[in-house]
Parts: structure tokens; sequence; C-alpha cells
């Protein structure tokens, strides 16, 4: 397989989803985090510690990102009716294997694989709007998050705390809104590129 020098770029969901929330966990916390490696944020902030913050923000983005998954069982637990009528019409043309229950989010996977097969326009427009869901459920984790490490190094307070929990809850509302409308828009995807290449309704 030949590569493209744009393969090695990060793709939208690791920048949203992955860079952006690992270095405000960086910014806020940096410092508490990185003293018992005997570092600090200011000794990656010339022009040679570009490097390793980008690093460091990447691998705390990783962990938020991987921690917050179980938002996702939360947030399919309640979909919008809109969603529900997308899922039941993919339903009935797209086959899982005899014992992968079919379900919101085994559903949303393997109709996602179609399209990365039939369509690179849609796939990059669906990874795109999962990197925005993703960004809003890492923030939502990294400022539940932030309560207890801001009191344990000392910066704690009060205003601190109300900031915090508004964040959280514009976040987690944001993270849901994308999240309800990614689902949606892989099942249309699927259903109009499925009608595309049989030819008749799914």
């Amino acid at each position: 397989m030949n590569q493209k020098p744009t393969d090695l770029l990060l793709s939208v969901i690791d920048f949203f989803g992955i860079l952006i929330p690992g270095a405000v966990l960086a910014f806020l916390h940096g410092n508490f985090l990185l003293s018992p490696f005997g570092l600090s944020m200011a000794t990656l902030q010339t022009l040679a510690g570009w490097i390793p913050a980008f690093f460091v923000s990447y691998v705390l983005g990783h962990f938020l990102l991987g921690f917050s998954m179980p938002l996702n069982r939360l947030a399919v637990r309640f979909p919008s009716k809109e969603t529900t009528a997308y899922y039941k019409a993919v339903c009935t043309g797209l086959k899982l294997p005899p014992e992968v229950p079919y379900n919101c989010t085994n559903v949303f996977y393997s109709a996602f694989s179609f399209i990365r097969i039939h369509s690179p326009e849609a796939t990059a427009e669906l990874e795109r709007q999962a990197g925005e869901y993703k960004l809003f459920r890492s923030l939502t984790l990294l400022f539940v998050l932030d309560i207890p490490l801001a009191a344990v190094s000392g910066s704690f307070s009060l205003t601190r705390l109300v900031i915090s929990l508004l964040v959280v809850c514009l976040a987690a509302y944001r993270f849901r809104k994308l999240f309800d409308w990614t689902y949606q828009l892989a099942f249309d995807f699927y259903l109009q590129l499925h009608e595309s290449a049989t030819g008749d309704e799914p």
C-alpha cells in the first residue's frame, strides 16, 4: 500500500477528540500531573519543549477519550425519535453476524464500515461529526475531574467549582446533541448509499 504524506497527519478525530482535550488538561493541571516525573509545564514552553508538550497532550487526551467512553452507553440509551426511526430503517437491510446482537451501537459501527467502503466523502463528514462529539465527551469528563484535581493540587475555589460544573453541564448537553446527530447522519448515509448501490429501498 502506498502512503501519502497526508496519511501521517492527525485525523479530525485525533485533533478534536484527543489532542485538544489533552492540551486543555495539560494547561489546567500539567504541573500537578508532571511533578512526579520532575517536570513542569514551564520546562515544555521552550521551542525544544513543544515536541514533548505535544506528546504529553496527546497521551492525556487518549486517557480522556478512553475513560469517557461509558458516556456513549449512557447517551445511546436515550435516542431521539428521529434516530430511532433511522435505526429501525437501517436494521431492515443491514445484516450482522448471528452472535452479534442488534443494538444501536453495533448497527452504527457496521453502517460506518459500509460508508467507509462506498464513500470517502461521506466518511470524511462522518469522521468530522464524530470528532466533534468526542471533543465534548472528553471535555465533560475533563471538567468532572477538574474538581477533585483542583482540590488535591490546592487550586480549588468556590468560583472554580461553579465554573467547572457549568462547563460540565454545557459540554454534556452539546455532546448529547452531537452524538445523536452523528448516529442519524451515519444511518442516513447508509440508507442513501445502500439505495444507490442496489437501486432498491434498503
